[in-house]
């Protein structure tokens, strides 16, 4: 009631708006389907994958869709299998969904024409994932899309969760009606992946808009009519024992080319209608509008950013800051339909704009253009070519202005790189002076200096050899653009590659601070394409009312840490900067925490307006100590006025949200309520800004491998070559310095590079072998990730580096390759006893004196 009276932006709502929760796109698709749906045919690969679990909980939970007709989970190998099963189930007249991953599509294109050939009311579920180049990626890229595009198949691409839902309600309608084959595209980490704010469809939208896959319907084109009659089954069995025939058969050259062109002249005028109808019906009983093209901002806009995907959210962000802060008029054309391909809409949006940028998500190196840009100039010539020819060629192609229109192709998140918004505001303050076509955004090629004298050679050869390349990449060094709204919230959680429990907790956090604030939510996983141990980041976005913007372009509010471990990992920006609070969940000292901490954090927390705190986890299960760290998260918000909430609504909040999921809530509770008061403030004015802290002096694996390979070379298999450009760099978890180099782009990676890795930060324990029962298989090194196995066998200089890291006593480095070399000739003495560690130190503080 108070957002009303205060003038918060309005929601539209209908009378089937549905219930708000807070969902990832995979599981919010699944369980959409699963609703209405009767079959769905699993085998995806990643990130598809979760959304065929998400399909198996439901139909184990809920066992029938809401008409009462029992769910169906067909298992297939590989994703012609998967496609295949998807068509055999619409074929036979069941209501049907596949979920996909951009590399499934890309593997089984031929079906996708069969299906769309065959008249099929299928819906596809498409979680891009680009496909593999010069490496293979696990983050999102746009390939797939544009394969998929002549197949036959309309797409329907979904920016954010809630259009990912209602377009797989407005895709199954257009299909049914039309009898074509539709595909809902969402990007991966950002829509797929990504918890959000959505509203999921009740019972009573899902009957009134879609019905039953069984009742009978009026045929609602003639050529349908003679196919059926005047009626037919919403989703007609073409595979009917009672009525046989035969289907996809092998056809003469003038039968298959008449088929072919009966099949545009009959059915391809049918599905704009019929997609016209249900985007209209869809507003009119949810509130929310939906167009194949959405234009933010466009009426006096000169330029105009033409984009598709997640990426339209943070481009509308970025077009109020431009807007707010440097007087450009710029706007945004979304697109949501690609397939069939709005021309005549997009000529007509453009009539005004001086300066097109074209976002894409692909590259394509041999091509004059990218695939979006090649269909605007299409549709831009088309409407040239009409105008010319008194407008009778193509009378929905039409330009009001002939003005001179420059078009600039812009390559961002390749791979999954995310699209930052300060690189965005960047470009388009720079399109005056920048002569180029074409720029790939978020990548620096000609980066000035470097701290490595090797990388730094290696940039200089190439800044000779290349000297136009300097400008064909646009990245902002720093966060220069803050296009969150006031009041916005966001979270960056900090935690090693492979913890479940971290991404658990951010799930657990993004829920909650929607249930508080009650607006937009918006989450960024960090990709599990990162190697087990590394350092991974999870951001939590959330806002009291509309949000757009992922929390990229601003430090966090607040950084969680939830292993210390990654102290000596942590940064200066983009997360840490001022005004961020600093969550540190550690059972070190203060002053041991302190010398943790790289020094460039550590001047942040003392330059900057930013403050530390720290926590150690109580005794208990996994579930209890995750709803300490989430209470102390909150409680730590609350308290620095960031969440306008006191701890007792905090508390009666949670319970509530605990009750709706869980059986036993008090200990959890109790658990959520000891962790609000649990940081505790660190006065960083009272500890010594001393450097950072050493490596270890003894032995260092990877430096030892290069020396033992002899002098550095330039070829694509150097080990010492690879450990100097790159290995340094992931060394210092400075890896963001990398940029576009030959060696890169042929994806080699030298023999033996697995002994850079240094895990013993992530040692906690020790495997105990027993040599009678070991017969050397191996299997145990095979089997183990990373070879874990082996990497626990420490040296000398290792340990006692460990030691003094976790006890805080640094005044025993200096020593510290004396000690080691001390064990290492104990241990090659068999008949040495070994010294008890209590020994070892007081040797050590004997030698130190």
């Amino acid at each position: 009631m108070l957002r009303r009276v205060l003038g918060a932006p309005h929601q539209q709502s209908g009378p089937y708006a549905g219930d708000a929760t807070v969902l990832d796109g995979n599981t919010a698709v699944a369980v959409t389907e699963a609703a209405f749906s009767e079959a769905a045919a699993l085998g995806a690969s990643f990130p598809g994958d979760l959304a065929d679990l998400a399909w198996r909980i439901e139909q184990q939970r809920r066992r029938v869709n809401l008409a009462g007709h029992p769910l169906a989970g067909v298992a297939a190998e590989g994703p012609r299998g998967v496609l295949a099963g998807a068509m055999g189930l619409a074929l036979s007249g069941t209501r049907a969904t596949v979920f996909l991953a951009g590399t499934d599509l890309a593997a089984c294109r031929d079906l996708l024409s069969a299906a769309a050939g065959r008249r099929l009311p299928l819906v596809l579920h498409l979680s891009n994932r680009a496909i593999g180049a010069q490496a293979s990626a696990l983050g999102t890229g746009h390939e797939a899309v544009h394969l998929a595009a002549d197949s036959g198949c309309f797409m329907l691409f979904a920016a954010n969760v809630q259009e990912a839902v209602d377009f797989s309600l407005i895709a199954r309608q257009a299909a049914e009606q039309a009898l074509t084959t539709g595909i809902v595209v969402m990007d991966g980490e950002q829509t797929a992946l990504a918890l959000q704010d959505v509203r999921l469809p009740p019972p009573a939208l899902l009957e009134k808009f879609l019905g039953s896959p069984g009742e009978k319907i009026p045929a609602p084109e003639p050529a349908q009519q003679l196919l059926f009659g005047e009626t037919r089954r919403r989703v007609p069995r073409w595979h009917n024992p009672d009525r046989p025939v035969l289907l996809g058969g092998v056809q003469p050259p003038q039968v298959w080319a008449a088929g072919r062109a009966a099949e545009r002249a009959f059915f391809g005028n049918q599905l704009s209608p019929a997609l016209d109808r249900a985007f209209e019906q869809f507003a009119e009983l949810t509130g929310r509008r939906h167009q194949r093209v959405s234009a933010y901002r466009a009426e006096d806009a000169r330029l105009i950013l033409v984009t598709q995907g997640a990426s339209i959210e943070t481009a509308e962000a970025a077009v109020d800051f431009l807007r707010a802060r440097h007087r450009i008029k710029a706007g945004v054309l979304g697109l949501r339909c690609l397939s069939p391909f709005p021309g005549a809409e997009l000529c007509r949006l453009l009539d005004r704009a001086t300066t097109v940028c074209v976002l894409e998500r692909t590259d394509t190196p041999l091509a004059q253009d990218p695939p979006l840009l090649r269909e605007l100039r299409v549709a831009l010539e088309r409407a040239a070519e009409n105008a010319r020819s008194g407008g009778r060629l193509h009378p929905d192609y039409k330009l009001s202005t002939s003005h001179a229109r420059r078009f600039l192709s812009v390559l961002y998140g390749l791979g999954g790189l995310p699209l930052s918004g300060a690189d965005l505001v960047a470009l388009c303050r720079r399109l005056e002076t920048l002569q180029r076509s074409q720029v790939y955004l978020g990548l620096s090629f000609s980066p000035t200096t470097s701290l490595y004298p090797k990388r730094q050679v290696l940039l200089d050869r190439l800044r000779r050899s290349y000297p136009d390349i300097a400008d064909l990449g646009i990245r902002e060094p720093e966060p220069s653009a803050e296009l969150r709204p006031d009041g916005a919230l966001c979270v960056a959680i900090h935690h090693l590659a492979g913890e479940r429990e971290s991404d658990a907790l951010s799930a657990e956090l993004a829920a909650f601070l929607h249930r508080i604030l009650g607006g937009g939510t918006r989450c960024r996983p960090a990709l599990p394409s990162d190697a087990w141990g590394e350092h991974c980041v999870d951001r939590v976005s959330a806002a009291g009312g509309a949000l757009r913007d992922y929390g990229d372009s601003g430090p966090a509010n607040l950084l969680l840490v939830i292993d210390d471990a990654l102290l000596p990992r942590l940064e200066r920006g983009p997360d840490l900067g001022a005004g961020s609070r600093l969550l540190v969940v550690s059972p070190l000292p203060e002053e041991t925490l302190w010398r943790q901490l790289s020094s460039s954090a550590r001047a942040a927390l003392k330059d900057e307006d930013a403050e530390l705190h720290r926590m150690a986890l109580p005794e208990g299960g996994r579930a209890s100590q995750r709803e300490f760290v989430l209470g102390a998260a909150c409680g730590l918000l609350a308290r620095s006025a960031l969440l306008d909430i006191s701890p007792r609504r905090l508390l009666a909040n949670r319970a509530q949200a605990l009750q709706q999921s869980v059986a036993d809530v008090q200990p959890l509770l109790d658990a959520f309520e000891s962790g609000l008061g649990a940081p505790q403030a660190i006065d960083t004015t009272t500890l010594a800004r001393q450097p950072a802290t050493d490596r270890a002096s003894g032995d260092d694996e990877a430096p030892g491998l290069v020396r033992k390979l002899g002098s550095i070379d330039d070829g694509y298999d150097s080990l010492p070559r690879f450990w100097d450009q790159v290995g340094v760099l992931y060394q210092d978890g400075v890896s963001d310095e990398l940029a576009p180099d030959p060696y890169l782009a042929v994806g080699a990676v030298p023999p033996l590079s697995a002994g850079f890795r240094d895990l013993s930060m992530l040692r906690q324990r020790l495997p105990a072998l027993d040599p009678e029962l070991c017969t050397g298989c191996g299997d145990c090194w095979a089997g183990c990730p990373d070879s874990a196995i082996n990497a626990l066998a420490l040296s000398p200089a290792r340990l006692i580096d460990a030691g003094i890291r976790r006890s805080g006593r640094d005044e025993l480095r200096p020593v510290a390759s004396k000690l080691a070399k001390r064990v290492a000739d104990l241990c090659r003495n068999p008949a040495t006893r070994m010294p008890t560690a209590g020994e070892l130190l007081a040797q050590a503080y004997d030698t130190l004196e």
